[in-house]
């Protein structure tokens, strides 16, 4: 187990026990497959839209996406 997984994990115990129980191995797993596709630059087109034209920049009417 890697040391991310065992923070996952140790922030996990903060759900109630039943829910854990249930969805834990389900959420472990998403969320290292985020951290893994993160690492091996899978999301560059997730990262590129937040920082272009992400829901921030048109909250603002002033600001433009200028893509």
């Amino acid at each position: 187990m890697s040391v991310l997984e065992e923070r996952y994990r140790r922030v996990l115990r903060l759900l109630p026990a039943s829910y854990r129980a249930r969805r834990e191995e389900e959420m472990a797993s998403a969320f290292l497959d985020g951290a893994r596709r993160a690492e091996t630059g899978l999301d560059e087109q997730r990262v590129r839209w937040s920082r272009g034209c992400g829901w921030t920049r048109r909250a603002s009417p002033a600001s433009r996406c200028t893509r």
